[in-house]
């Protein structure tokens, strides 16, 4: 808004300046500012959806290490089991102390997508037809086979 009145005063005054650049000067800052913020939440989101990626990658990682410690632990308790009691270690024992062992969820995790590649799926979303010109070859979607394309 500021930046609005500060162009809004500072318009031409002469008598050849015309409606259209009074459009133009009150329109621009505001049209500078929906693309800046545009810009901003769309860099946030992505950078948002890339740090929690690595972080669960930390975590599953951390998860591994924690897994490689408890079976080698496991391991040497077997062993020691066998050298003592001159036995194996008993199945029901060693499956309640194998439990959840090197299991990981198979949570789907989203691809890290760029903002303009959302933008742009956006503004496909929102299309009737599309007219692409690939290496020579021209080819027409409409909405009903874009869908059928992202199924």
């Amino acid at each position: 808004m500021v930046g609005a009145y500060f162009f809004g005063t500072k318009l031409p005054t002469s008598g050849n300046a015309s409606g259209i650049s009074y459009g133009i000067a009150l329109v621009k800052p505001f049209g500078l500012t929906f693309v800046a913020v545009g810009t901003a939440f769309f860099y946030l989101r992505w950078l948002n959806r890339w740090f929690e990626q690595h972080a669960q990658a930390e975590f599953k990682l951390k998860q591994f290490q924690l897994d490689i410690e408890r079976a080698s632990w496991l391991v040497e308790t077997a062993l020691d089991w066998d050298a003592k009691q001159e036995k194996e270690l008993p199945k029901e024992l060693l499956e309640g102390l194998s439990r959840n062992l090197f299991s990981f969820d198979d949570e789907k995790i989203d691809q890290v997508r760029h903002p303009v590649d959302e933008l742009a799926s956006a503004l496909m979303g929102t299309a009737s037809r599309v007219k692409l010109n690939l290496a020579g070859n021209e080819v027409e979607l409409d909405g009903k086979r874009l869908n059928k394309a992202a199924k």
